[in-house]
């Protein structure tokens, strides 16, 4: 990533479609149950090796080799290996206990940790401004970490795609959702899941997720400074 990326021209589409594939990955680390097919084919292709901002980002770098550690484990622990992964990702997020890490921004941002609050409606609209609803609306709320991951990705074709909504819009909407929903919970939430986590993989996948949006935030504030001072100095010539 430089900061010479502008909003038009092939460099800008590559940066979406790889930012489009680092938000889709965490969005299915988080939203679904793991897939041993799945997390096979990741360590098969080595994703975790060469993940966006794993050089400029520590907490990106360290979370991605944590990953890969245990996927190469699981090779070895075979189906008890799975089993136990999918036994923290449930323990984590799903229940029945009490949730150590609830997976909704809304219960980060009240007190008494409640669902379908205010936030939810904001995440809401921020999604029917592009005609989209989420996976099992209205079952589950909105602001779960799986369905706003996708949502960014989801940003990131629709801004990558020429028709349609302006580019400079979808990546504005975008900055704001990354600034004014992930970012304001999300840290918290990877503290606990690192804090709560009985297997590497997802202590990894925390960090991972922390340090990506952290990169990812200074990154879409970069490209659209440069992109006000490019307008700026058009309209003064």
């Amino acid at each position: 990533m430089t900061q010479s990326t502008k909003l038009d021209g092939p460099e800008l589409i590559e940066v979406l479609q790889v930012r489009e594939v680092a938000y889709s990955l965490l969005a299915r680390l988080f939203g679904e149950e793991p897939d041993p097919d799945f997390l096979r084919e990741l360590h098969r292709r080595q994703v975790f090796m060469t993940f966006l901002y794993a050089d400029e980002n520590p907490e990106v770098r360290e979370g991605t080799q944590r990953v890969a550690a245990h996927l190469a484990e699981l090779e070895t622990l075979g189906e008890d290996g799975f089993e136990a992964l999918r036994w923290d990702y449930t323990r984590l997020f799903i229940g029945p206990d009490r949730l150590p890490a609830p997976p909704w921004e809304s219960a980060y941002l009240t007190e008494e940790r409640l669902l379908f609050q205010e936030s939810t409606l904001e995440v809401r609209r921020a999604y029917r401004k592009y005609g989209l609803l989420p996976r099992n609306f209205p079952h589950e709320a909105d602001d779960h970490i799986g369905f706003e991951l996708e949502f960014m990705a989801r940003l990131c074709r629709l801004a990558a795609d020429e028709e349609g909504t302006p580019r400079e819009q979808v990546l504005a909407d975008q900055r704001a959702f990354l600034h004014e929903h992930l970012q304001r919970w999300v840290p918290a939430f990877a503290r606990d899941v690192e804090a709560h986590a009985t297997t590497g993989f997802f202590r990894g996948a925390a960090g991972l997720l922390k340090g990506f949006l952290e990169a990812d935030a200074a990154f879409m504030d970069r490209l659209m400074d440069a992109w006000s001072h490019q307008v700026s100095r058009s309209v003064e010539v």
